[in-house]
């Protein structure tokens, strides 16, 4: 047992260990409910996102990779959708079943909690624990008898990961310090398919920018004990998918041993969703997940892009959760909605506007409003530049609009450059109005559909009706 760790009130220490957590981010009851039970067993520290990083499997895998345990919390929404069809539960599910995927691949020890309406749905290896709850008992914390066998489960867990620790399988391989990249990539040949060393040259320098060491493997590479060891001490590695790397078997074998990878795959100009039969193989069980994190690229500039981008994402500091404190907080934050929202009203509509962005953030992680104190726009700072770069970040904008709204210069700037994003697919705007009355609109904003503020009986119906338009297919 490691040093310091809690003592419980029979005296007895326990088991200290990290985990990787595969959870719902807007079942903040369940999630709480399990961690409350886990820490009553063991002190567990999860390492979490709020779910604002898009999903990058490179990421998701490192992160699997250097926990000693995988838990999943996998409830379905709701309380009267015990016969959802097999689609819905597909759908709610696959994020989940991509995770399983990781746990099971990474051989590490696992257990999942599932809410029996997802039936076969979710159905883990033999490998995984698995304890099936009924969901009216986990949202009323009843005890059960149920309890007892999920207590008895996680024990067995506990007893896995101290098992894996004698023989060395989990805490000795994640401390190995890991600060190389290797790049498993065929040279380009006549045909014109491959990487050149520019795009050599171009891919170690975005690594390098993060404080990681590249290395250019041979190629093609050799399956032998050489390799699996090299490999073994490597952060992640950067491997292509079309045929030359194919035919080596090379892509297959880091899946096999669970390697972190980013995965390349050069396309035609207009095939960029091709897929080659190798991912098709690999990847082709999981709708969401590996096909989206593939770098489709058609030259240097797509390639260098691509790769920055999940790069990026790879290196982001990631969240711990330890305490009863931090799991309360953390799971009633990643509860709320993950897309950023840009706001913009005039200072003389203030008391109403307030209202609404304090109900807009009772729903959303990251709402940005002028005048927040955390996110006011410093002394000397050049307006608009910074509204707009602000307002180019946020997938979600709307204007409060009024007769003073329009009197304002920078509201009129604001408003047209929401427009101006919409139009290029880049925003979505929901216009909202503040009072009942006439209020004529300018021809830029004349053709959107506005919310009526004083038709709802509170903001929170108001914001409501905003996310059921995000949800609402387009």
């Amino acid at each position: 047992m490691a040093r310091g760790l809690p003592v419980r009130p029979d005296g007895a220490k326990r088991m200290a260990f990290s985990a990787f957590l595969s959870h719902r981010y807007r079942s903040p009851e369940t999630n709480i409910f399990f961690f409350n039970l886990f820490a009553g067993i063991a002190q567990v520290q999860f390492s979490v996102d709020r779910g604002t990083f898009a999903t990058n499997v490179t990421r998701l895998e490192r992160l699997v990779r250097d926990a000693d345990a995988f838990v999943g919390i996998y409830p379905f929404p709701g309380r009267e959708l015990e016969g959802a069809s097999r689609k819905d539960l597909e759908k709610e599910s696959r994020y989940f079943r991509l995770e399983l995927d990781l746990a099971e691949r990474s051989g590490k020890p696992a257990i999942a909690f599932i809410d029996e309406r997802y039936r076969n749905v979710i159905d883990p290896p033999p490998s995984i624990i698995q304890c099936r709850f009924k969901w009216q008992e986990i949202s009323e914390a009843a005890p059960s008898g149920d309890l007892l066998g999920f207590e008895d489960s996680f024990r067995q867990l506990c007893q896995q990961v101290d098992s894996a620790r004698r023989h060395g399988r989990t805490r000795a391989v994640a401390r190995i310090r890991r600060t190389e990249v290797g790049l498993m990539l065929p040279p380009k040949d006549a045909s014109g398919s491959g990487y050149s060393a520019a795009d050599v040259d171009g891919i170690v320098g975005v690594i390098e920018e993060i404080g990681a060491r590249s290395v250019v493997m041979q190629w093609p590479p050799r399956l032998d004990a050489d390799l699996a060891t090299r490999i073994h001490h490597m952060d992640w590695v950067v491997v292509d998918l079309g045929p030359q790397s194919a035919l080596t078997g090379i892509a297959p074998y880091l899946h096999g041993r669970f390697i972190p990878a980013v995965r390349l795959q050069q396309v035609n100009g207009d095939d960029a969703n091709g897929r080659p039969p190798v991912a098709v193989t690999l990847y082709g069980a999981h709708e969401v997940g590996y096909f989206k994190d593939i770098v489709h690229w058609h030259d240097s500039g797509t390639l260098l892009y691509g790769v920055k981008d999940r790069v990026a994402s790879i290196a982001a500091e990631r969240q711990r959760v330890a305490t009863s404190e931090e799991a309360e907080t953390y799971f009633r934050g990643a509860s709320l909605r993950k897309e950023s929202v840009f706001i913009s009203y005039s200072g003389r509509d203030l008391d109403i506007a307030v209202r609404f962005v304090k109900a807009m953030k009772n729903r959303f992680q990251e709402v940005f409003d002028y005048r927040d104190g955390q996110a006011a726009i410093p002394a000397g700072a050049p307006w608009l530049e910074t509204v707009f770069r602000r307002l180019a970040a946020s997938p979600l904008a709307i204007p409060l609009l009024s007769h003073s709204y329009f009197e304002s210069g920078n509201c009129r700037h604001e408003g047209m450059k929401m427009v101006e994003e919409r139009d290029a697919g880049r925003v979505k705007v929901i216009p909202v109005k503040l009072i009942e009355g006439p209020l004529d609109l300018p021809p830029w904003i004349s053709s959107d559909q506005y919310l009526r503020l004083w038709e709802y009986s509170d903001m929170g119906a108001a914001v409501s009706d905003i996310i059921a338009s995000l949800d609402r297919p387009t």
